[in-house]
């Protein structure tokens, strides 16, 4: 038994001729419906296995072409394809005069089983043919029309869908790609500032120890309290940054286990800070008010967040004013909510910095030659504080013309 195979896949073809034959039927094979007609033609085989879409001519006008023919047109016909698998499509493939419409892929056992069944039956189904040569040429050229749109439908809505697929993996490929330009970039910031921010104090304490050691050794200690004063501060500077760093790793990681719990504003924190960041403000010739107009204000939050969130920005407040003052007003708002506001008439910021406040590292002059000393981390890790306790922080700023931070608890 002779069985023409019409693929133009290649590897489809060796797989059912490797089949077929494994089976006992002698094969040959064809790439789309007009190689295959002119074999036929030539040399009509037994049955006929083809799929439906190929270059050319495809498998439904080359079943129509086969019915046409005389020599031809008792062939059993199957259809195997991957690609027409609707109901509709099956329809119209037996309407053609296919005598079987198989999906691929196909157990190889089953599709064998199912070739044989077509050689079995095809006798007895006398009506068929005769049905195929009534079928008039409209008929079969409507439907023909009608499955191919059809089907061209089918492959714009899955090249819709397919594109849309690629626009969103494209759209996060792109997200994935800032953020990691981003994520580079702060590992840059994170370098230069700690390095700055860690190896500058450090060459200023062994400097000053260096002096220090000399003027002893001289007898010398009119520089003593100077040097003395450098090396505290920077000490100061050093173990600061070690603390943002270790407290924003604690928040971004989740090891930070904050405390709830009900406390005084006044009492347990601002009192404290006045007289800390006077000796500051008085070494800076700054004038420092704390305005009372609130003596108490009961709160529930994380007192040690709370107090590193209010410490700097008064740090901020100072190290960023040169002259004039700092006020920092404790009061209530219209719906009875402590807040505390902080304002001063220090060098201020742009509204290009403003948007970019709270990231990490973010300062407005960056490098080494930057004006003010800093790493970046602190207001950072204010608003991350401010969200963990609920507290809503606005800032309002002007290049020249002073901030003012306003925290409102809830």
């Amino acid at each position: 038994m002779k069985i023409l195979i019409v693929d133009d896949k290649v590897e489809n073809s060796y797989l059912l001729e490797t089949l077929l034959r494994g089976s006992g039927y002698e094969t040959i094979t064809a790439n789309n419906g007009s190689e295959a007609l002119s074999l036929a033609l030539e040399n009509p085989p037994d049955l006929i296995i083809s799929d439906i879409l190929m270059p050319v001519m495809d498998g439904f006008a080359f079943c129509i072409e086969c019915k046409k023919d005389k020599s031809l047109r008792a062939v059993p016909f199957v259809f195997y394809t991957a690609t027409y698998t609707s109901i509709k499509d099956e329809e119209f493939a037996l309407s053609l005069g296919a005598d079987k419409f198989i999906l691929k892929p196909q157990d190889p056992d089953i599709f064998i089983k199912l070739i044989e069944d077509v050689f079995k039956t095809i006798k007895s189904e006398k009506g068929k043919t005769k049905f195929i040569q009534n079928l008039s040429q409209d008929v079969v050229l409507k439907e023909y029309n009608s499955t191919l749109i059809r089907k061209l439908e089918d492959k714009m809505r899955l090249a819709e869908e397919t594109a849309q697929k690629l626009r969103r993996a494209n759209e996060e490929l792109l997200k994935a790609k800032e953020e990691a330009e981003k994520s580079d970039r702060l590992k840059t910031e994170f370098l230069t500032q700690m390095s700055h921010e860690i190896r500058t104090p450090m060459n200023v304490i062994a400097n000053f120890a260096n002096v220090i050691k000399a003027e002893v050794e001289e007898g010398s200690y009119d520089e003593l309290p100077s040097l003395l004063d450098g090396i505290e501060l920077s000490t100061t500077r050093i173990i600061r940054t070690i603390e943002l760093i270790l407290n924003m790793s604690e928040i971004q990681i989740g090891t930070y286990k904050p405390i709830w719990k009900d406390f005084d504003l006044v009492n347990d924190i601002l009192l404290d800070l006045q007289r800390e960041f006077s000796t500051y403000a008085q070494k800076k010739g700054l004038e420092l008010n704390f305005i009372y107009k609130k003596e108490h204000a009961q709160i529930n939050g994380d007192q040690y967040s709370i107090c590193q969130i209010l410490n700097n920005i008064l740090d901020n407040s100072l190290k960023y004013t040169e002259n004039g003052k700092i006020d920092v007003i404790i009061s209530e708002d219209q719906n009875d909510k402590a807040s505390i506001t902080i304002e001063d008439t220090g060098i201020g910021m742009s509204e290009e910095f403003l948007n970019n406040l709270f990231e990490p590292f973010m300062q407005e002059e960056r490098g080494y030659s930057r004006s003010f000393e800093g790493n970046g981390l602190g207001l950072a890790l204010v608003k991350k504080y401010c969200d963990l306790n609920s507290i809503i922080i606005n800032v309002k700023s002007k290049k020249g013309r002073g901030s003012k931070v306003t925290l409102t608890f809830n």
